[in-house]
C-alpha cells in the first residue's frame, strides 16, 4: 500500500530528482521529463490531498497513472506551490519533446543559450511513494 514519505524534490533541467534530504549527495530516484505527462490530482484519489500532483508516462489514463509504480505523486504545502510547480513540470515536459534547435543551414545548433534553462527548483515536499524506499 502506497504511504506518504518527506523527502525533497528537485527539478534540474530536464530531469526530477527525489532525494532523502536537503544534503543527500545521491538520489533516490530520477525521473527524466521526456515523454511525461504531468496532472493535477483529485483529492478523492489521493486520500484528501488537496495540492497534488502527479508525473507519469504520456498517455497513460488518470486511473492507469495513479496506480502505476512510475508515477511520481507530490504534495505541495499550498495552491501557490503547487501552481509553480505545474508550471516547471509542464515547461520541461515541453522542452524535451521539442526538436533540437537549427541553425540556417540546417544543422543543429549547440549555442551557450541552449544550455540555459529555467532555475532549479528545489523544495521539501511530500511524495506518495508507490514502491518501497
Amino acid at each position: 500500500m502506497p504511504e506518504w514519505q518527506p523527502c525533497f524534490v528537485v527539478l534540474a533541467g530536464l530531469y526530477l530528482y527525489v532525494l532523502e534530504s536537503e544534503k543527500a549527495q545521491t538520489y533516490q530516484r530520477c525521473c527524466s521529463m521526456a515523454g511525461r505527462q504531468v496532472f493535477e490530482v483529485s483529492p478523492a484519489s489521493v486520500g484528501g490531498s488537496q495540492f497534488s500532483v502527479a508525473v507519469s508516462f504520456r498517455g497513460l489514463d488518470m486511473q492507469k497513472a495513479l496506480e502505476s509504480s512510475s508515477t511520481l505523486i507530490i504534495e505541495f504545502t499550498d495552491d501557490e506551490e503547487k501552481a509553480l510547480w505545474i508550471r516547471g513540470l509542464v515547461q520541461e515536459t515541453y522542452r524535451t519533446s521539442a526538436p533540437p534547435p537549427m541553425d540556417m543551414l540546417g544543422e543543429p545548433s549547440h549555442g551557450i543559450s541552449d544550455l540555459s534553462g529555467p532555475p532549479t527548483l528545489l523544495k521539501e515536499l511530500i511524495l506518495l511513494s508507490m514502491v518501497p524506499w
